[in-house]
């Protein structure tokens, strides 16, 4: 494996480590409605036994490689959205900048430039599409800066000093900051809202009820899901997804189990100062270590979560209420590419994927191309005949069925 596919894993290790031993139950949280639809999943009781594959889940998919030129390098994919059919990927620390491409992969245009000017930033880390203004909004790590879909500057928003944000979005006019705990002085919540002004209209979920006395610093990837009707919100240290809608948050999941992180295994991790040490911590650990990697269109949820030393994938089935698990990932028998597969997005009724540089996925799907392992039409012929080792990543749309494939077993 290499670095960057290392580095990766222990990044997501590094977030999902907490679990409802150290959160209120959600139905004390005072900051949040009460959902009486709230769904509640007992993990201990969960069936992990069953095979499950891509196809089991989507009904087929569609590769777009996007194009390659001095002006659109890209290193490695952190945050994908899709607006439009107009494919928005940003990549926060090799080329640093947000890229615009059409629903073939030909280059559109870059979001911004490096600089300390009005427009420009210097660490792009997350970004979020404002619909309704057809807008973009770009969190710098100390500003909020806003475009137009066509990329010209409108205008920043600053975020007041001290709150440290690690990633944003934005619905119906009001945007979403979830704040980092660990870094500077205390953070009151994890989570607030401004208008498109930068005005701080509300804040939820205090980070004292949520942190529990883990003291360790976290990476984290992209923590809001944008769907039709809502954001959902998942954070490390809760027991519960929540659902954002309206300048309003209440719980939408709710996860239990007895197999529970203890005040012992936070000690012993907060002791750990080598960050690789502290990885190979997770490693070990047998407890079930929280929800990552969420995505949701109208047809499918899906997220991982770790306990007893396993990673496991379920998918829910809004329509037909029903939920089923894996042992371990699941394997992606579409395109036979092998490893860790992150979902960024869902769109229409796809969940869209990417192949990049980290883990080696983009030599993988140029080699079954070559093999015939993964079989394209003709006109995709061309657009893969320059496909190479340093081109740019090809993303991937997985369409999602409705239900379960009938050749599995269904768990209501």
């Amino acid at each position: 494996m290499c670095n960057i596919a290392k580095m990766t894993v222990l990044i997501f290790f590094l977030f999902a480590v907490i679990n409802c031993s150290h959160t209120k139950k959600t139905s004390e949280l005072k900051d949040t409605v009460e959902n009486k639809g709230l769904i509640k999943i007992n993990i201990d009781s969960l069936d992990t036994e069953n095979p499950l594959t891509f196809s089991s889940v989507f009904r087929s998919y569609k590769l777009v490689p996007l194009e390659t030129n001095d002006k659109c390098l890209i290193g490695q994919v952190d945050h994908i959205k899709v607006f439009n059919d107009t494919i928005y990927i940003l990549d926060s620390f090799s080329a640093k900048a947000l890229f615009a491409f059409d629903e073939n992969g030909n280059f559109i245009r870059k979001i911004g430039r490096l600089g300390k000017g009005p427009g420009e930033y210097l660490k792009p880390l997350s970004f979020t599409i404002d619909v309704a203004k057809k807008q973009i909004q770009l969190w710098d790590g100390h500003k909020i800066i806003v475009f137009s879909l066509g990329g010209g500057y409108i205008k920043e928003l600053k975020i007041r000093d001290g709150l440290f944000v690690r990633c944003i979005e934005t619905l119906n006019g009001i945007t979403y900051l979830n704040h980092d705990p660990f870094k500077g002085r205390a953070q009151s919540h994890l989570l607030s809202s401004v208008d498109r002004e930068g005005r701080a209209l509300n804040q939820w979920l205090p980070s004292e009820n949520y942190i529990k006395g883990f003291k360790q610093p976290m990476k984290t990837s992209n923590l809001f899901c944008k769907t039709l009707h809502d954001i959902k919100f998942m954070q490390p240290f809760l027991d519960t997804i929540f659902s954002i809608h309206n300048n309003t948050v209440k719980p939408y999941m709710a996860f239990s189990t007895k197999n529970k992180l203890t005040p012992d295994d936070i000690g012993e991790m907060n002791r750990i100062k080598d960050p690789f040490m502290l990885a190979k911590q997770y490693w070990k650990c047998k407890k079930f270590l929280g929800v990552r990697d969420y995505v949701e269109n109208q047809d499918l949820t899906m997220f991982l979560y770790q306990n007893n030393g396993r990673t496991h994938t379920l998918f829910y089935f809004p329509d037909k209420s029903k939920i089923v698990c894996t042992k371990y990932e699941i394997f992606d028998d579409l395109t036979h590419i092998d490893g860790y597969r992150r979902f960024f997005t869902g769109y229409k009724n796809y969940f869209v994927s990417a192949f990049d540089h980290s883990g080696e996925k983009l030599d993988q799907l140029i080699k079954n191309i070559e093999n015939k392992t993964l079989i394209i039409g003709p006109v995709d012929n061309c657009r893969f005949e320059t496909i190479n080792s340093t081109s740019n990543p090809v993303v991937v749309y997985y369409e999602c069925r409705k239900d379960l494939a009938p050749q599995q077993k269904n768990i209501d």
